[in-house]
């Protein structure tokens, strides 16, 4: 092979190499702060699938890495046993999301019957582009009524 075309595939890699790292810092000053509402959303969709009992459609609002750890079946038995009180909640409330990184903890209050407060914790992590579910904390305690801060939907 000549000494022009071994030049010539050399710089085309390393041009192909710039250009690729270019685009990659641009697309990572294209991400901005996530807008409450959007997580809001993603977490309103799995909230409402664990309450209709739509196993299938809340495991695939979760994120890929747990999906990896938990498959669908065990997602479905330990989604019956741990959040009943999701389901038994007479209404739910965000509270401000708090950034993380690469993740954000969203807080939601349920509001159970007989007025006994739920504070629940979701963690959200961003995949391609889209929000995805990554953990829920459920506390196996109630807190009394009280006046809860955050915003209202």
């Amino acid at each position: 092979m000549k000494l022009s075309t071994r030049l010539g595939i050399v710089a085309f890699t390393l041009s192909a190499c710039v250009l690729s790292a270019i685009v990659q810092i641009q697309e990572r000053a294209t991400e901005r702060e996530p807008v409450p509402s959007e997580l809001f959303d993603v977490v309103q969709a799995g909230i409402l699938a664990l309450r209709a009992q739509h196993y299938q459609q809340a495991y695939l609002q979760a994120s890929s890495q747990y999906q990896e750890r938990l498959n669908l079946d065990h997602f479905i038995e330990m989604a019956r046993a741990d959040c009943v009180a999701i389901r038994q909640a007479v209404r739910w409330e965000f509270g401000m999301p708090n950034s993380e990184g690469t993740s954000v903890e969203v807080p939601v209050n349920f509001f159970l019957q007989p007025g006994e407060v739920l504070n629940a914790t979701f963690g959200l992590v961003r995949e391609n582009r889209a929000w995805k579910i990554e953990r829920v904390h459920i506390p196996l305690h109630t807190s009394p009524p009280r006046a809860v801060a955050g915003i209202r939907l």
